[in-house]
């Protein structure tokens, strides 16, 4: 009985761990891309709608970025 909940436990922080990587890496690219967006506006003097367009950012998406500037 105790080797079942330990597999169920087992299973449970490796889907928690998955997760937690993959929040850490989609973050981890939110940065990056935010970066090179202040990146474009500052040395290139673009405008956020600018430098959106030439990272090719997804118009759902802009909003939020724009919010984080």
């Amino acid at each position: 009985m105790c080797e079942i909940f330990d597999e169920i436990r087992q299973e449970g922080e490796a889907r928690g761990e998955a997760r937690g990587e993959a929040r850490g890496i989609a973050r981890g690219e939110e940065r990056m891309l935010l970066a090179n967006i202040r990146s474009l506006m500052e040395k290139l003097s673009l405008t956020a709608q600018e430098a959106f367009d030439m990272l090719s950012v997804p118009n759902e998406k802009r909003k939020k970025y724009l919010a984080m500037l």
